[in-house]
């Protein structure tokens, strides 16, 4: 059945589609009681039969519902539409998801980079700390707002560490792309399994590809056989620590990966701090801007009165050679006059 236009549940007014995937359809929405916008996500119309699907999407409204945290999004309300589609009602996300920015602007800065990564290191940490795995961190589960504020969402397939499993052993769950290797063999997630995929993140977002790109098998492979590449062979402007410590992040073995996803973003911070990027080089076509610095006037001591310019050694040497031949001169004119 088609939304667009109807009210669900007598309460929420949809107003348009934002977007579709292979689950569910999200919604713009207003809420006619309240009063205030809504984005409503409703699970797909061929997967609402399905008693897997239902339940997975069912976990998410509750899990998410179980977390309060700025960079997560909140998850107001949960129910059934009219034909039977299970529905969550969440808080409406402006700005544009992370893979949309990365699509629109290529690499960013590290000064763009790192408040977007704390963020979401602050919201895994805190999904952590709540016994959570979240296991699908990628650029576009992240929204970013007008004023740089950065939500993680999408818990579809997050999981707690004391459930029982949704799926089967051996089943890969994640987007392969940003999948750890212990995805990949479809062994158990952990808290170091969402580090791992951070890791992808800000690999991208700093170099604009991904440590591991392919198709497939041929994908998966490179992810736990091979070692990822450099992100320096990218970006070359990176200290090689930022690149050492996206490999720690991207360790084949969890135990061997930083303890938590916070551990990685302020060991980024660290090395930025202490060893700043280098400028620019110009091309070999290209002529190299000279800045000059600017000279400044004297500055005004405390008491009003310009402190006098420091004077070199040559011109102190001038002054006294004058001095001397100036006394020359008039011990010849006294002696000449008394003579």
């Amino acid at each position: 059945m088609e939304l667009t236009d109807k009210t669900v549940a007598g309460r929420y007014a949809i107003r348009a589609e934002l977007g579709s995937g292979g689950t569910a359809t999200v919604y713009r929405a207003e809420d006619i009681v309240l009063g205030r916008p809504m984005a409503l996500k409703v699970l797909s119309a061929a997967l609402a039969a399905d008693p897997d699907f239902v339940l997975r999407f069912e976990r998410e409204a509750q899990l998410a519902a179980r977390l309060d945290h700025p960079n997560i999004v909140e998850v107001f309300d949960f129910g059934s539409t009219e034909d039977g589609r299970e529905y969550m009602v969440m808080r409406l996300l402006e700005g544009e998801g992370l893979d949309v920015l990365l699509a629109r602007r290529g690499p960013l800065s590290v000064s763009e980079v790192l408040p977007i990564l704390q963020q979401i290191a602050a919201a895994l940490d805190y999904t952590h700390a709540s016994g959570l795995v979240h296991r699908d961190v990628k650029p576009s589960n992240v929204r970013i707002d007008g004023s740089g504020r950065a939500t993680l969402t999408d818990f579809g397939i997050a999981r707690a560490l004391d459930s029982a499993r949704l799926t089967l052993p051996g089943m890969a769950i994640g987007t392969p792309r940003y999948m750890s290797p212990e995805q990949v063999r479809g062994l158990e997630a952990t808290f170091a399994t969402d580090v791992y995929s951070l890791a992808v993140v800000a690999y991208e977002m700093l170099t604009g590809h991904a440590p591991f790109e392919g198709d497939g098998t041929a994908l998966m492979h490179r992810i736990v056989n091979e070692p990822p590449a450099s992100p320096l062979a990218y970006n070359s402007k990176l200290p090689p620590a930022v690149g050492q410590a996206l490999a720690r992040g991207l360790a084949k073995a969890p135990a061997d990966r930083w303890t938590s996803a916070g551990a990685l973003v302020d060991e980024l911070e660290r090395i930025t701090k202490s060893t700043p990027l280098s400028p620019p080089t110009a091309g070999p076509d290209e002529e190299a801007t000279v800045v000059r610095p600017r000279m400044h006037p004297p500055s005004a001591s405390p008491g009003g009165e310009s402190d006098p310019a420091p004077t070199s050694s040559r011109a102190t040497l001038l002054i006294a050679v004058a001095a001397a031949i100036v006394g020359m001169l008039l011990v010849v004119s006294y002696l000449g006059v008394t003579g």
